[in-house]
């Protein structure tokens, strides 16, 4: 026998003697299949069990039954493996592997998404390696480890009913391995969603060596609460009332930069709630979102379809603009630009004297209108005086638990260049990932703790610019240099980076959030 591996695992541990009793681990009760792979249980009370899976909920009530049963002693040998040497454990014994039930595995996503939703992730992702299927969560721009990892049975056929549960009318009609595969997942079907959640949109494939993983962007259907401000989203009041005199012009087209999970959807729904509220709910508003986010009342709001290709979904897309364009809006919200041929009917909505506010991903306010150049969107539309009333950049930032927050932080050090980056004393303050009494709360369990202890919140901040002649000479010239430096030195403006960096520098915010951020020294950069 090897001297290494499951093999000698097997040999020490569960070698027996002649007349000892069986060799084979006892079977589990009808149902519980899946506890052969991760556990195995002797009647003279040996016990293998694979890392990760101690505390399983599921195989405690089974070994408890056993025991009740006196099939198995109440003191045991507990002893933790890999799921190979598990595997090895039932190899005589075991036989093909068992599909899971379809209730277990609604019962697996029900617990994943639940709490990836209660933590506000982004996304949920599986990897699967042909071992095991981990999953994590994307939060706060942190990937964090979701649970336990899955068999890799359970693994495979976890997400293969995810992909199975597409909306219907999906060009994927076949869970294809070594393919490149997007779908998308509503609320009400199959896949048990938390109520928030209104819906997935997934995008499968290969990865190195031999392995499969699937991510899962999760759309929250969320309420805006009556009587939101800018001011309670963590604009400063200068800032909300710039958005005021926009609202009340009504006309010209707003574009939001940022990248996902920077709050721009949540600071489009504000504003046309107060546009609405501004004029006693007697202004037609319609949205065009993909999918619908923030429920406005008194707006009509448009879901594009999901289901399909990717030129199918734009094809979608590309019609769902067109009546949008057609119902002509007093003021109306884009969720997102995603080519030359959306801008150009957003900004022939604009050219009509409506009032349009949309997003586009982006890395500053100034780089906005030349995403739009290199998109094939020509010059002259863009400058035309009055069609781009205002640009904006925004993100949001953690901030520090001002009770437990940090003088030096723990388990890193702080290399020398952060106090120059950053400015100032170079005296930060840092994240305590222990917490305390004012930030841990027994409404975060798991990974929501270990995601937002320390914290004390998010603020969102951002960068505007309010294009004038000068600035968009700069853009009908392709100058992203020159526009920048005319923002500036001309209009003004503090970049988003200064701003973050005062952030740090008052001890709100931790250094290296802030580097994630965005807050650099390279804010002379377009």
């Amino acid at each position: 026998m090897s001297a290494s591996g499951p093999a000698s695992l097997i040999g020490s541990f569960f070698r027996q003697e002649p007349g000892e009793g069986s060799l084979a681990p006892l079977p589990f009760m009808a149902g519980h299949e899946r506890l052969r792979q991760i556990a195995a249980v002797w009647s003279d009370g040996r016990c293998l069990i694979a890392r990760g899976y101690e505390d399983d909920p599921e195989l405690a009530a089974e070994i408890e039954r056993l025991q009740q049963r006196h099939k198995i002693p109440q003191a045991l040998s507990r002893r933790s493996g890999t799921l190979q040497d598990v595997a090895v454990a039932w190899s005589d014994e075991r036989g093909p592997a068992s599909e899971p039930a379809i209730g277990t595995l609604k019962s697996r996503l029900r617990a994943i998404f639940a709490e990836a939703a209660a933590a506000g992730a982004s996304d949920v992702v599986f990897a699967h390696d042909g071992v095991v299927c981990r999953v994590w969560a994307i939060i706060n721009d942190a990937k964090l480890e979701l649970g336990h990892p899955l068999c890799a049975d359970e693994g495979r056929q976890v997400m293969g009913f995810l992909f199975h549960s597409k909306v219907d009318g999906s060009a994927q009609t076949s869970y294809q391995r070594g393919e490149f595969q997007g779908f998308s997942i509503r609320a009400g079907g199959a896949v048990p969603l938390p109520s928030a959640v209104s819906g997935l949109r997934c995008q499968r494939g290969p990865h190195d060596p031999d392995s499969d993983h699937m991510y899962c962007r999760l759309f929250y259907r969320d309420r805006l609460d009556g009587g939101m401000t800018l001011e309670d989203l963590g604009f400063s009041a200068e800032e909300a009332a710039i958005f005021t005199r926009i609202r009340m012009a009504r006309h010209g087209a707003i574009l939001l930069g940022g990248s996902t999970g920077d709050g721009k959807s949540t600071t489009l729904a504000v504003n046309l709630a107060l546009q609405l509220a501004e004029h006693r709910g007697e202004l037609n508003v319609v949205t065009l979102e993909d999918p619908v986010e923030y429920r406005i009342p008194g707006a009509i709001q448009i879901a594009v379809p999901t289901s399909g290709s990717g030129e199918e979904r734009a094809a979608h897309y590309r019609r769902a603009l067109m009546h949008f364009c057609r119902v002509h809006p007093a003021c109306g919200m884009v969720s997102e630009i995603r080519d030359a041929d959306a801008a150009r009917q957003v900004l022939n909505v604009v050219d009509t004297g409506h009032q349009v506010w949309t997003t586009i991903h982006v890395a500053t306010a100034n780089a906005i209108l030349f995403r739009l150049l290199d998109m094939g969107v020509s010059a002259p539309a863009l400058v035309k005086p009055g069609n781009i009333r205002l640009l904006v950049k925004q993100t949001l930032v953690p901030l520090l638990c001002p009770a437990c927050a940090l003088e030096n932080p723990t388990a890193r050090d702080v290399p020398p260049w952060l106090s120059r980056t950053m400015g100032g004393s170079g005296r930060f303050r840092f994240r305590n990932r222990t917490g305390c009494s004012a930030c841990l709360s027994p409404d975060l369990p798991g990974i929501a703790g270990r995601a937002w202890t320390g914290y004390a919140g998010q603020k969102v901040v951002a960068e505007f610019i309010l294009p004038d002649t000068g600035y968009l000479s700069k853009v009908a010239d392709h100058d992203p240099i020159g526009a920048w430096n005319h923002w500036l030195n001309v209009l003004g403006g503090v970049p988003i980076g200064s701003r973050i960096r005062d952030l740090v520098q008052s001890g709100e915010v931790d250094p290296f959030d802030a580097l994630a951020k965005g807050a650099s020294d390279g804010d002379g950069e377009p």
